[in-house]
């Protein structure tokens, strides 16, 4: 049993063994019975959680781990810094710009610890001190915390097709937009994945690969079966506690700085940076 399987036990507020009994069989199903049969799955991950642990001994550094759709070579903290007085743009994927812009970790403190907020770029067809020049138009793929660097990575061309080629399409990464799932990872059951690594700091709650699996094999454990007992639902509350538990003890240095006014701020030093004070954006959800 792993750690996390051993605090989960601890936190589960079932102590009454007739929760984790079987609900009678009968031919009418109650209304939670059915409830529970369209919401949940047998879970089988648990079974193979021993043989897979034992095969992610090798510890990776989250950030350095390449994400999806995104050159294997580039390494986002390699990419020079740029304050709000000039934007640093480098060649990147296969036709656009990169660059990251420091901005305050904390708004309060301009002169504290900074924030590297990652961007790319694909470049308006006419130059900046052109007076057909329009600036830049900001992109955010919502979520929270989805990346607008892979989606202008994406479909910033589309975008620019749509808008006009006088603008340029400008994907940022929100600040601690470190819990987007790439496609590799089961969004809907485990949204702990592997960040996105290019904004930093990062709110990280699992820093490495081996936990990150560890836990992932726990929550496809504890998926609702079709036989309606009751006994997850009280594991399933148990693991969000510590969930919650774990965000809080270690992210405490960071979190504190994770917010939708603080990410409008950082909007707003993009635009500036790019000698524009009126924001242009375009955001989904």
């Amino acid at each position: 049993m792993s750690v996390f399987e051993s605090r989960v036990e601890e936190l589960n507020p079932s102590c009454d063994p007739g929760l984790n009994q079987e609900r009678p069989r009968t031919r009418r199903a109650s209304p939670l019975g059915v409830f529970l049969l369209l919401l949940g799955t047998v879970g089988l991950g648990s079974v193979f959680q021993s043989y897979l642990l034992s095969k992610t001994a090798t510890v990776v550094p989250r950030r350095l781990v390449a994400t999806y759709n995104e050159d294997p070579e580039l390494i986002w903290e390699t990419i020079p810094s740029s304050n709000s007085d000039k934007l640093i743009w480098v060649a990147c994927y296969d036709s656009k710009q990169c660059a990251r812009l420091m901005v305050p970790l904390d708004y309060a403190d301009p002169d504290g610890p900074k924030a590297g907020i990652a961007m790319v770029k694909v470049p308006s067809k006419v130059s900046a001190d052109s007076a057909e020049y329009r600036g830049p138009i900001l992109f955010n793929p919502g979520g929270p915390g989805g990346s607008g660097v892979s989606t202008v990575n994406a479909r910033g061309e589309l975008f620019q097709r749509v808008l006009g080629d006088d603008y340029d399409m400008v994907g940022f990464d929100p600040r601690y937009a470190s819990t987007s799932c790439l496609p590799e990872c089961q969004c809907g059951t485990n949204s702990v994945c592997r960040g996105v690594g290019r904004t930093t700091p990062q709110v990280v709650v699992f820093p490495d690969d081996a936990e990150s699996t560890a836990w992932d094999l726990g929550v496809r454990g504890d998926q609702l079966p079709s036989n309606a007992s009751l006994g997850p639902i009280a594991r399933i509350h148990a693991r969000s506690a510590l969930y919650g538990a774990l965000a809080q003890e270690r992210t405490i240095s960071a979190s504190p700085y994770v917010s939708t006014a603080l990410v409008s701020r950082d909007m707003l030093s993009i635009v500036r940076a790019h000698g524009f004070e009126k924001l242009q954006y375009w955001g989904f959800s």
